[in-house]
């Protein structure tokens, strides 16, 4: 009989502790509405009606993505992404490629769909290196392939840290080993509203937020790449789970632009037991 107490007792407990620590998750969203929800990464995203089936994503110990894979057999025409971070944890590299083996470090010539080189500035500004279509080089650096553009763009900072303006400019580099001069400067600004919500997108079309969480922020990396720090996600998001973040898209991920279309059910490292009385 005591054994069968100490159980129900410990069951209890467990049971209590669970729900106090969904509702402490709760509030600290609710509380923080511009910080990183990084305890709720995103784990995966399903949908078996399409060819990649499954995008796996992968982390390190510091919570920053390293890799998103598709579980399906090994294929040209699915392609996959690969994270690299300097020693102060800053992202440096994001190569889009075909190889599940593919390693920043291999020694040897690979090829990349896109690549990103990430320069940080001693004012504060970021320098993004993007190749369209090229090669990394026995000593890991992004090679063009001829004839295929390079986009510079400077990125600035606003003083909640986030991207405010970018200015980009293209070259060509050439059969002859030359480069064409800089196109004209593309200019974006980033204005946010007083909720903290990017008043509008990239092309200058309004960008109309719910008042759900929005997915980028589980991540700084997803926010910084998408150049998107908005408190809110947008009201194309549908069904939602227990922290307010999207449980489901229709439309194409806002992470990376990940392939043509991909929507499905998200998955994350956050657990909704208990969770859904709480709000």
């Amino acid at each position: 009989m005591k054994t069968k107490t100490y159980i129900r007792a410990a069951i209890a407990a467990l049971m209590i502790f669970s729900l106090f620590s969904c509702r402490k998750t709760w509030d600290y969203i609710k509380d923080h509405p511009k910080t990183e929800l990084k305890f709720c990464n995103i784990k995966k995203i399903t949908n078996p009606d399409t060819d990649w089936k499954e995008l796996v994503f992968t982390y390190n110990a510091k919570g920053n993505p390293v890799k998103i894979i598709p579980v399906v057999p090994w294929t040209y025409t699915i392609p996959m992404y690969f994270f690299r971070y300097d020693k102060f944890d800053r992202l440096t590299d994001v190569a889009f490629v075909t190889e599940k083996d593919f390693s920043f470090d291999s020694n040897k010539v690979q090829g990349f769909w896109t690549y990103h080189k990430y320069t940080y500035l001693n004012n504060g500004n970021v320098i993004d290196s993007a190749f369209l279509f090229g090669h990394l080089d026995i000593h890991g650096n992004p090679k063009p392939e001829v004839e295929e553009p390079i986009v510079i763009t400077t990125i600035q900072f606003d003083s909640q840290k986030r991207i405010r303006k970018t200015n980009s400019v293209r070259v060509t580099f050439h059969h002859d080993s030359t480069y064409s001069p800089p196109s004209a400067p593309t200019v974006v600004d980033y204005p946010y509203n007083q909720q903290g919500n990017l008043i509008q997108s990239e092309d200058g079309t309004p960008r109309i937020a719910n008042n759900k969480q929005n997915i980028l922020r589980t991540n700084n990396i997803w926010m910084f790449l998408n150049r998107d720090y908005s408190v809110n996600g947008q009201s194309t998001d549908m069904n939602f789970n227990c922290f307010d973040l999207p449980a489901k898209s229709s439309m194409r991920l806002p992470i990376l632009d990940l392939y043509e279309t991909v929507s499905g059910d998200i998955e994350y490292m956050c657990d909704c037991n208990n969770s859904s009385s709480l709000k």
